[in-house]
This record gives structure tokens, C-alpha cells and sequence, in this order.
């Protein structure tokens, strides 16, 4: 067994202890600053790291602003291209049909020798046909087309009986496009 004794006056044990206390309090006040100071070096990196990764993430959202506008006018500039596309095609006159037509019309006798069209559809075909019965004829069978409207021809066309010039203004309506 093992005896100690302490031969210490009381007012000396009383100083040890408060030295101890203090030193013990000093030990755990350093022990504190330190963990505060680990801590806040954490805090501020991990504040330096996430102020990098907010820019980063800024100039890459700037960026993919960028790239949507761009993509965005492009394809504004397409969807324009394709109206404009959409009102040709809407516009659009099968012209050889037009003449085949005309072609159809004309009896064995009839020779085109020119065809003008003018912006509003109208046109003027002249030619010439060997009797006055071809030129009635071709009238004839134009007037039951039902594109073509508003058909006129000057007397002349009937004047002689044969070798004849003649000339036909009608207007044309485009069939409706589905």
C-alpha cells in the first residue's frame, strides 16, 4: 500500500490548486483558440472555394445565355426563311399546266406565237390559225376551263375566213392550294 502525505500548508495547497486551475483553464482557452482558429481557416477556404465556384458558374450561365440567344435568333432566322418558303410555295403557279392547257384548247389548225403573262394573271395569247372555225373553236373551248375568267378577243379574230391572226385576253385563277 502506498501512503502519501501532503505537508503542505493550507494556504500553499490553496495557491497549487489555483495554479493548476489557472494552468488547466490557459491549456483549454489555447486548446479553444486553436480549434476557432482551424475552424475559421476552414470557413474562409471553403468561402474562397465557393466565391470560385459562384464566378465559374456565372460566366458559365453568361455563356449559355450567350449560346441561347444566338441559337435563338438562328432559329427566328429559319422559321423566317421558312415563311418566306411557305408564301412562295402558296403563290406558286403550275405555269406548264397553265400551258398545257392552252395547248389542250387549241385545234390541229392554231399556231401560239406568243403568250404573255402579266403580274395580276392575266394573259394574252396571239397567234394564228389557218380558218375563223379554229380561232371559234379554241374560244370555245377556253370558256369551259374554269380558270380561266373575263376571256375577250377584238373582232378581228372573225373578220377573215381564213389565215388568220388572233389574239385572246383572259385572266387566270390559280386552283386553291390544300
Amino acid at each position: 500500500m502506498n501512503t502519501t502525505l501532503n505537508l503542505l500548508p493550507n494556504p500553499q495547497k490553496k495557491s497549487l490548486r489555483t495554479a493548476q486551475t489557472m494552468a488547466f483553464l490557459q491549456s483549454l482557452a489555447l486548446f479553444v483558440m486553436l480549434v476557432a482558429l482551424i475552424i475559421a481557416s476552414l470557413i474562409f477556404s471553403l468561402k474562397l472555394i465557393l466565391e470560385h465556384e459562384v464566378e465559374s458558374n456565372a460566366r458559365q450561365s453568361h455563356s449559355s445565355f450567350e449560346e441561347y440567344d444566338l441559337l435563338t435568333q438562328q432559329m427566328r432566322g429559319i422559321n423566317d426563311y421558312i415563311d418566306r418558303v411557305d408564301d412562295v410555295h402558296g403563290h406558286f403557279v403550275d405555269w406548264s399546266a397553265v400551258l398545257e392547257q392552252l395547248g389542250h384548247a387549241a385545234p390541229h389548225g392554231l399556231q401560239f406565237e406568243g403568250i404573255t403573262i402579266q403580274p395580276d394573271m392575266t394573259l394574252m395569247v396571239e397567234g394564228s390559225a389557218k380558218t375563223r372555225d379554229d380561232v371559234l373553236a379554241m374560244e370555245k373551248q377556253l370558256n369551259e376551263y374554269p380558270h380561266f375568267i373575263d376571256i375577250s378577243s377584238p373582232l378581228s379574230n372573225i373578220l377573215q375566213k381564213q389565215n388568220l391572226r388572233f389574239e385572246f385576253r383572259m385572266r387566270f385563277i390559280p386552283p386553291t392550294q390544300e
